[in-house]
């Protein structure tokens, strides 16, 4: 069961990646430079946690726990329900969820007393990390609802 947990949880880190690397090649308009810059920061920020909750799989589970086949699915799945969105709204949904499914990795690991020291702290971080994104993502939509409201500058 951990590990069905964690590999969802990879492919959703994953998918995050993915979906924010290629919003950043996909913005335009006015704000593009800052939804740009936005993008990178987030993509790059992923990549660490993608890294380390792979190794924490493979260390116990093995290399085969991280099949690239089984995750480019998984991440394909989670990634299909979000076509027609703008970049930003599909990183807001994508970001929210996955604060959705950290909660849920971590209250099942602690339920069953399966919950290491450095895997509470490693979802515990990635949890905190996201809300920052969250943060990010949530300006930038206000920013784009007061714009639509106000209308273009004289």
């Amino acid at each position: 069961m951990r590990l069905e947990l964690l590999q969802g949880l990879l492919a959703f880190l994953r998918a995050v990646h993915f979906s924010h690397l290629s919003s950043h090649w996909q913005v335009q308009g006015l704000p593009f430079f800052g939804d740009h810059r936005m993008f990178i920061r987030l993509y790059r920020d992923v990549e660490g946690e993608i890294d380390t909750l792979a190794e924490k799989i493979v260390g116990e589970f093995g290399a085969s726990a991280v099949d690239p086949v089984v995750q480019a699915a998984k991440v394909s799945a989670l990634l299909a329900e979000l076509g027609g969105m703008t970049p930003v709204e599909r990183a807001l949904v994508l970001e929210e969820r996955l604060q959705v499914e950290v909660k849920r990795v971590y209250q099942s690991c602690k339920m069953q007393g399966d919950m290491s020291l450095g895997l509470d702290d490693y979802l515990m971080g990635v949890a905190n990390a996201h809300e920052g994104a969250l943060y990010l993502l949530r300006q930038r939509g206000r920013a784009m609802s007061s714009a639509m409201v106000q209308g273009p500058s004289d």
